[in-house]
């Protein structure tokens, strides 16, 4: 039996797509920036941006995932979903800029996700 996806999946596997491809291209930029330092003689600067890049490139990979387990109902994908749902509430939180957007988008997601027709779709109790 399918389940028709819910249309607030649709739009969250879609911003998860979109800031996948967004942190990777940011990751790997960050990697070539702390190459680009490492080269330059600064090795902490090197360290810094690669240890970033690495961070940002999985992070970004993981939004990715999520995006497909997502768009398919994967059940795995409700659980990825809450984790970096939550990853961007704590870094919002900590962030030392404005990024209230960042915490409430993040916050609508969490909320959206523990919503009883939510979890059904994704074949959670």
């Amino acid at each position: 039996m399918t389940t028709a996806r819910p249309t607030g999946v649709t739009v969250i596997a879609i911003l998860a797509a979109i800031s996948g491809v967004f942190a990777v291209l940011a990751g790997l930029a960050l990697l070539g920036m702390g190459a680009f330092g490492a080269a330059m003689g600064g090795r902490l600067l090197g360290f810094l941006g690669s240890f970033a890049g690495v961070v940002l490139l999985a992070l970004g990979i993981l939004d990715l995932y999520a995006a497909w387990g997502a768009w398919n109902l994967k059940a795995w994908a409700w659980t990825l979903l809450v984790v970096l749902a939550v990853i961007g509430v704590v870094l919002a939180l900590l962030s030392l800029r404005s990024s209230w957007i960042s915490l409430v988008v993040n916050a609508v997601v969490l909320y959206y996700l523990f919503r009883p027709e939510v979890k059904s779709a994704f074949q959670r109790a």
